[in-house]
């Protein structure tokens, strides 16, 4: 490794740890409340064993003396509200189609034979991710549908 892909390297770092500014985020979907009561009474004691659930139930539980579980217990409790808030999130955001505008594209990572992947940030999260783009006329022109696809 030479000393520009070792300075590269740390820029992408550095990039990566700072995230993406407060000004390019947008708020996450969360749902109106409505959808977040309707949500709440839809969920079953099943929920607990999800990671977010046993994440906030073990919480609440050492928070409250309660026991993991005592689910009705949970239910009356701010951590559920919590739960069934980001659970709704997580509903929308599958719902939602995916399109260019939910990411924020920081830097370019690297070309290959038909595009570019680049560091982006999801908007709502400020996830970190790659992202690839692939040029069609490209893939076209060389007759690579078949080896576009595998990447």
């Amino acid at each position: 490794m030479d000393l520009t892909e070792i300075v590269a390297d740390v820029g992408l770092s550095s990039a990566i740890q700072a995230g993406l500014h407060r000004s390019l985020m947008s708020r996450p979907a969360f749902g109106n409340a409505a959808a977040i009561e309707a949500k709440k009474a839809s969920l079953t004691a099943d929920i607990v064993h999800s990671e977010l659930g046993k994440y906030l139930v073990s919480k609440w539980a050492a928070s409250s003396g309660g026991s993991t579980s005592d689910f009705n217990s949970f239910r009356q409790s701010v951590e559920f509200s919590v739960l069934a808030k980001y659970l709704t999130l997580k509903d929308a955001t599958f719902a939602a189609p995916v399109k260019e505008a939910l990411f924020h594209e920081a830097r370019a990572l690297g070309r290959g034979a038909f595009g570019a992947v680049f560091l982006s940030f999801k908007k709502d999260t400020g996830s970190p991710m790659a992202t690839k783009k692939m040029m069609k006329t490209i893939i076209k022109d060389k007759g690579s549908i078949r080896d576009a696809l595998h990447e």
